[in-house]
């Protein structure tokens, strides 16, 4: 019975409970052929004390179950008791160890390799960031995106002064930084931008260097007058004049040495006219 209860166990403690089987049947065995644990002591090389232990299921004093394995045969068939049942038991339990710890190492293997790869990963990431090309990149695109949202507050606004009707002078009262004027133009700028400003007889009225949100509004004091426009970047700025916005002049970095404003309005309308006609 107690054989059959060590056959179906598979707990860690199934060891020490094979050995006490194993003892127990050789003990049995060597008493039924009366034999002495001293001749078997001397016929195996093991001491009285060694043969004891095994008989007692104590195995502890010996290194490894794989060395015992041997004596416990030789044991065996000393006395002529067949425990092979017993010691395929220990064997499947030894390779069953043999694979927990095999498993456990390639994990934690591939653990490591992971751990490698996302490092690796991460570096190669910060390293690409980290270059003037990316940066350069990554610094077009953000003023891109404040490009497009200076267009739309711009375009809001010009909306919003669509919808103002007034009854005379004294109803005006919008929150504006300059006040509204019936000849005007407007330069708003988009990014930062250098720009020079003249009258018609190329008399400097305003020049400078111009960050993003910044204007620039000038009056036509007459009807015949005109302004002259040098900038070191036609893309940076667009202009709001009678009501309407005109997209910037050129692209972004483009220098010019200068137009007349109301020359280069009519030469923009001209061309949505044509653009409209085909």
């Amino acid at each position: 019975m107690s054989e059959l209860r060590i056959i179906l166990k598979s707990k860690p403690e199934e060891k020490k409970e094979i050995f006490i089987t194993i003892g127990e049947k050789l003990s049995r065995s060597r008493k039924s052929s009366r034999k002495k644990l001293e001749g078997i002591s001397k016929k195996l090389n093991l001491s009285v004390e060694m043969l004891n232990n095994i008989e007692a299921g104590d195995v502890s004093k010996f290194p490894q179950t794989i060395h015992i394995t041997g004596f416990l045969r030789a044991f065996a068939e000393k006395v002529g008791c067949d425990i092979s049942l017993e010691l395929e038991q220990l064997t499947l339990q030894e390779g069953s160890k043999t694979k927990r710890t095999t498993g456990l190492k390639l994990s934690n293997k591939f653990s490591f390799l992971l751990i490698i790869f996302f490092l690796i990963f991460f570096i190669s990431l910060i390293f690409i960031l980290s270059t003037p090309e990316i940066k350069k990149e990554v610094s077009e695109i953000k003023t891109l995106e404040n490009k497009k949202f200076q267009y739309k507050k711009n375009h809001n606004l010009q909306k919003s002064l669509n919808k103002i009707e007034f009854e005379n002078d004294e109803d005006i009262n919008i929150s504006y930084e300059q006040p509204l004027k019936k000849d005007y133009f407007e330069i708003l700028f988009l990014e930062e931008t250098w720009i020079e400003i003249l009258d018609e007889n190329k008399s400097l009225l305003k020049n400078g260097l111009f960050k993003i949100g910044e204007s620039l509004m000038f009056e036509f004091k007459k009807e015949d007058s005109d302004f002259f426009i040098k900038s070191g970047n036609l893309g940076g700025f667009q202009i709001f004049y009678n009501e309407e916005f005109f997209a910037p002049f050129g692209f972004s970095g483009q220098v010019s040495k200068g137009f007349f404003f109301k020359e280069k309005i009519n030469t923009v309308k001209n061309v949505r006219i044509l653009k409209n006609e085909y």
